[in-house]
């Protein structure tokens, strides 16, 4: 048993292994620099705004992916957005649709391989059998969200709320089985190999 706990965590290493990112699209005009993106599951998509009233607003997107419509303007100046599945978003400005503001982002599967050993955050028990608690190693950070995938590599949990310094995560309706944690951290994302029994 041990022997496939340790096999599914080299596919997890091999499939997950790669850092999220920030991709940016600035709003210039009537127009989304760059057009076209793409980007990795797993990338945040941020918009920036520099001028006029704008929007950013999904409309063809993904099964499964979550669609957006955020204001870009002096008061919403950026919105953030968790690329969580593969595949084709298409997004345009509502008010300047028909000027031709509109963009992709093409989303792939990330199959880099880099080697980082993470002790930002601890989680125990692990493995487990019902819940854990995650906790951040360096007390001046705060998370703003954890995401968790399944070995198939469908995210089966996410919450954005953000934590201080613990985060307790109930994992009844999970299946036993290997799973990865991933914790954002600023601009960055750390992840570790989690087993429940």
């Amino acid at each position: 048993m041990k022997s496939l706990y340790l096999f599914l965590s080299i596919t997890f290493l091999l499939i997950f292994q790669s850092y999220s990112q920030i991709q940016i699209i600035t709003q210039t005009n009537n127009s989304f620099s760059p057009q076209f993106l793409q980007v990795h599951v797993g990338d945040t998509v941020r918009w920036i705004w520099t001028d006029g009233f704008h929007t950013t607003t999904s409309v063809n997107i993904p099964v499964g992916a979550s669609a957006w419509d955020s204001p870009l303007n002096s008061t919403v100046s950026s919105y953030d957005y968790l690329v969580e599945f593969e595949g084709t978003y298409n997004y345009v400005c509502v008010p300047h649709q028909s000027m031709g503001m509109t963009g992709t982002i093409e989303v792939l599967l990330s199959t880099e391989i880099e080697e980082r050993q993470e002790e930002n955050f601890s989680v125990f028990p692990n493995p487990f059998k019902e819940n854990i608690t995650v906790r951040l190693l360096q007390t001046q950070q705060s998370a703003k969200g954890i995401v968790v995938w399944d070995v198939t590599g469908k995210i089966i949990f996410t919450d954005f709320s953000g934590f201080e310094s613990g985060y307790e995560l109930n994992t009844e309706s999970w299946y036993s089985g290997t799973y990865v944690l991933n914790v954002y951290v600023g601009t960055e994302r750390f992840w570790k190999i989690l087993v429940k029994d």
